[in-house]
């Protein structure tokens, strides 16, 4: 992976890993939080997930309604007037703090879109490389342990660009925040132009939907962009997007499920997604244009990447692989080379030239 697109994965990364500890201790209505405290096996917190699942499955077609506990209000006292949302007629409130009630730390939160059982391993499994799992395509052309760049013959990333979906709908980068659903269209009244240092942490929310768009640190104010997670109106991580400040559009998204924060929206290319294997990526997609060494890559996950650097832009689909134990002992291990990040990227040549 040469320079420029190792710091395109870098600069998507930061944010995850700073406020990582900010995302596992948001508070959620109990009926959505899955604790992983100690003392609770994996097998007892993986049949919670499924049993929360289930809930919702049963609640979607009516056969039985899952019951909730009340929600937990949030504290946000946020400015209507901010030069940021101020064209948002006072639907929008900018602010730089948001209030929680105290939560323990460790909590992940269940996605909707993943097979529980071929995701974690269970309580005393050991890894696995067979079958879907394996580090070698069934063709034996893909070696998933040994990292490679450059590779000749790959797919191209424009070929993937037009099979993006989120939550099953199609989306085409760049974008704006209404692309990707009804709920989002009032964030595209924002004025990212009047981001500065000043503004951070930023949080914006919808008062009428209650979703946020939070940063944390100024992590890319010398560049055009700004990277976003959007939560919903539990603070749960909805998915994470990157806008132009220029025009406010969408040139990257986002979505992760693993120790350090797990997104609920599904998002996939060609098909392929969060909980698929980097075997299945490779048998539906052809030829990487890159292949990161866990043990190696910079970025410290495996993972397999489409590009294209043809005119203006640059287009990255990159899947990514992080299957190592976390630091949080009670939090399930993925199993092997495991996709459990999606990035797709569109972006200008020229912005990474103040990247220092």
């Amino acid at each position: 992976m040469d320079n420029k697109i190792t710091r395109l994965c870098k600069m998507m990364l930061i944010p995850v890993l700073v406020v990582s500890l900010t995302a596992c201790g948001t508070t959620a209505s109990k009926g959505d939080k899955i604790c992983a405290v100690k003392g609770k096996s994996h097998k007892q917190t993986i049949e919670e997930l499924k049993d929360e699942q289930s809930k919702h499955k049963k609640s979607k077609t009516g056969k039985k309604k899952a019951k909730r506990s009340k929600k937990k209000k949030f504290n946000f006292q946020g400015d209507a007037n901010h030069p940021m949302v101020k064209k948002s007629g006072g639907r929008l409130l900018f602010a730089r703090e948001l209030k929680r009630k105290s939560s323990r730390k460790n909590d992940f939160y269940f996605a909707k879109y993943i097979d529980y059982d071929k995701y974690f391993l269970k309580d005393g499994e050991k890894q696995s490389f067979e079958g879907r799992y394996s580090n070698f395509s069934n063709d034996k052309k893909l070696n998933l342990t040994k990292g490679q760049t450059h590779i000749k013959n790959a797919t191209d990333a424009n070929e993937l660009l037009g099979k993006v979906t989120f939550n099953g709908k199609p989306i085409k980068l760049p974008m704006n925040f209404k692309d990707l659903g009804k709920e989002y269209a009032a964030f595209d009244s924002v004025d990212f132009s009047k981001l500065n240092d000043d503004c951070y942490p930023l949080y914006i929310k919808d008062t009428k939907t209650g979703l946020i768009l939070h940063t944390e640190v100024p992590t890319v104010t010398n560049l055009p962009i700004v990277i976003l997670r959007i939560l919903d109106k539990n603070s749960r991580d909805i998915v994470t997007v990157n806008v132009d400040k220029k025009d406010n559009k969408i040139y990257g998204i986002g979505s992760s499920y693993y120790y350090l924060k797990q997104c609920t929206a599904d998002l996939k290319v060609n098909g392929i997604g969060i909980g698929s294997t980097l075997n299945e990526v490779y048998e539906k997609n052809g030829i990487p244009r890159d292949i990161d060494d866990a043990k190696k890559s910079i970025i410290g996950k495996g993972g397999l990447s489409y590009f294209n650097g043809e005119g203006k832009y640059d287009r990255l689909v990159a899947f990514y692989s992080d299957c190592k134990k976390c630091k949080w002992e009670d939090f399930p291990v993925v199993r092997a080379n495991t996709v459990t990040e999606v990035v797709v990227w569109f972006m200008e040549k020229d912005s990474l030239k103040n990247d220092k």
